[in-house]
């Protein structure tokens, strides 16, 4: 039995590695497209009991007064393509993701 749960263990694993790495080639290709506007996205997780992923909007994305229509109709859009299991997107606040972002392109 124990054979059969490892097994179990490491297909489940590998789902898991295969979405993470769609969600994030969603997440490259739209980054371009916030960079234009001086912001971007970062993956703060996935869960995968509830279908959803939790991403951080940073720099002039964090503020932005289109904010809502760029996750739902750009990033929630790409992920959603990309890998269809996933059933919502939501912006959650990371204080430190925010301050990383930060400190890597305010000298640029």
């Amino acid at each position: 039995m124990a054979i059969i749960a490892e097994i179990s263990r490491n297909g489940q694993s590998a789902v898991i590695e295969d979405i993470e790495v769609r969600v994030r080639r969603a997440l490259d290709h739209v980054r371009p497209y916030l960079h234009v506007d001086g912001g971007s996205v970062e993956l703060v997780r996935i869960d995968m009991e509830s279908h959803v992923v939790e991403v951080c909007l940073v720099g002039a994305c964090r503020t932005c007064s289109m904010a809502s229509m760029t996750l739902r109709a750009g990033i929630e859009r790409a992920i959603l393509h990309d890998a269809p299991e996933i059933r919502r997107v939501e912006a959650v606040s990371r204080p430190e993701i925010e301050q990383l972002y930060e400190l890597k392109y305010r000298h640029h």
